[in-house]
């Protein structure tokens, strides 16, 4: 199935490069083929040069290599001769390809060019299959391990959201959906977020004036092996959504990459608590009796603001616009 949208994605590329490659002048094709060509030579000169580097520095070794014993003249010609292929083959592949025609190198420039436009499209197409009424506000990406592009859309017009992973999109939740989540480090948790409650562990991401408690060790360990987010979810088909960051890897902490990731999972708690936010503020001013909601009196639900905005739960500005929108204002 992800071979057949491969394929048609590849398929609506070149056709449109196609027809865009139509509507150029001669000039036009000309410049585009070369851009190509600058491109191609720029990538072929990296590797030839990187290929260079390589095999010098194992001529230099060699002696390292073998421990000063010399070097059988078989041996040290055969490797000469890879060494000289391999560095001469990426000058021969360049020339067989800036030698083909304008036209055609033209059209691989284009390709190239219009690649994120048409994957974009794709995109935007797939959500609208998954949910026909979802408005996309904000995407949000998750720097999570492997190779697959992962992301959270957000609908916060009708305070929905999707995960995607790949070509492969979950169905549509609602924040309400949203019962917690959790951030697990090493095996060990260290940030916990659910409706209703401040932020547990939020020294994790630095964050000292959201700390309510936390039951990690204190105890700083100078490498991460596992880095993992678990969004627990109110569905029974898909209790939960866990997305790795980091997985069976030493990564140093003090390094850049793990640095990265933890800021963008840092971006992600921030969404999922603004999400678990608006779901307590819609509870807040509604109770269930059976099945007919009854709305609270206005001084009841402005005393229930207030503590949220005690509690650290919502912003004075949450605060002022709930309390216009109670009184009517």
């Amino acid at each position: 199935m992800e071979g057949n949208v491969f394929n048609r994605l590849n398929q609506e590329i070149e056709d449109l490069a196609k027809e865009k490659l139509s509507k150029m002048s001669n000039d036009e094709i000309d410049e585009k083929a070369k851009k190509y060509k600058n491109n191609l030579t720029r990538v072929y000169t990296i590797f030839g040069v990187l290929s260079a580097i390589i095999f010098i520095s194992f001529f230099c070794c060699l002696p390292l290599i073998t421990e000063g014993e010399p070097i059988g003249t078989g041996v040290l010609a055969f490797c000469i001769v890879i060494a000289i292929a391999i560095t001469s083959l990426f000058p021969i592949l360049l020339f067989i390809d800036i030698s083909k025609e304008p036209k055609e190198l033209a059209l691989r420039m284009l390709k190239k060019e219009m690649e994120s436009e048409v994957i974009n499209k794709i995109n935007e197409t797939q959500v609208n299959i998954v949910d026909s009424n979802f408005i996309l506000s904000k995407t949000i990406d998750i720097m999570a391990n492997g190779w697959s592009s992962t992301k959270l859309l957000i609908d916060n017009e009708n305070k929905k959201f999707i995960y995607q992973n790949g070509k492969s999109y979950s169905k549509t939740y609602k924040f309400s959906d949203l019962i917690n989540y959790e951030v697990y480090e090493n095996g060990h948790s260290k940030v916990k977020g659910r409706a209703g409650s401040a932020l547990i562990g939020g020294a994790f991401f630095g964050l000292g004036g959201l700390i309510v408690g936390s039951s990690m060790s204190r105890n700083i360990d100078e490498k991460c092996n596992q880095l993992k987010l678990i969004i627990r979810l109110n569905d029974i088909d898909n209790p939960q959504i866990v997305i790795n960051y980091i997985d069976n890897a030493d990564l140093d902490k003090s390094s850049k990459s793990y640095r990265n990731m933890k800021e963008n999972l840092q971006s992600v708690c921030s969404m999922l608590e603004y999400m678990l936010n608006e779901k307590t503020l819609e509870q807040s001013y509604v109770i269930k009796q059976g099945n007919q909601p009854t709305v609270k009196s206005n001084k009841e639900q402005l005393q229930e603001l207030k503590e949220m905005l005690d509690d650290g739960l919502i912003t004075q500005e949450d605060f002022e616009q709930k309390k216009k929108q109670i009184l009517g204002l």
